[in-house]
């Protein structure tokens, strides 16, 4: 199975649920990359906000990773995408699967609150597997 997490610019939302679903799920036959539908900076990596949190909570990620622009190939590559973001546009299909996150990184409490929105979900899609 392919999973592809998506929010806009895939340096944050969906980048810490790209890594935290690596990180929990035990099934190492499911392949998940992440993507961005309007990346700014191609390659860019992930943000100072999510890479803080995703060190306190001891959850480990590419730093090294840049932003990736979602494409056709993508899309076709995934048998289920995971849209983590109230303002992404993607288009609707049986593979498409919404969580409406805003893109709250301001304060460090703010970020910490994002993120448990996504460990939410991402659980909820682990235990669904």
């Amino acid at each position: 199975m392919n999973i592809l997490f998506v929010c806009v610019w895939n340096q944050f939302r969906s980048r810490m649920a790209e890594a935290l679903f690596n990180h929990l799920n035990t099934d190492k036959t499911i392949n998940v990359r992440s993507a961005g539908t309007k990346v700014g900076y191609p390659g860019g990596r992930i943000l100072p906000e999510a890479e803080f949190v995703l060190r306190e909570m001891n959850i480990p990620f590419d730093h090294n990773q840049g932003a990736v622009q979602i494409t056709d190939e993508l899309k076709e590559w995934a048998d289920k995408i995971y849209v983590f973001a109230d303002d992404a546009i993607i288009e609707d299909s049986d593979k498409v699967i919404r969580f409406e996150i805003p893109d709250s990184y301001s304060s460090p409490e703010e970020t910490l609150r994002t993120f448990k929105k996504i460990e939410v979900y991402v659980k909820k899609i682990i235990e669904g597997l």
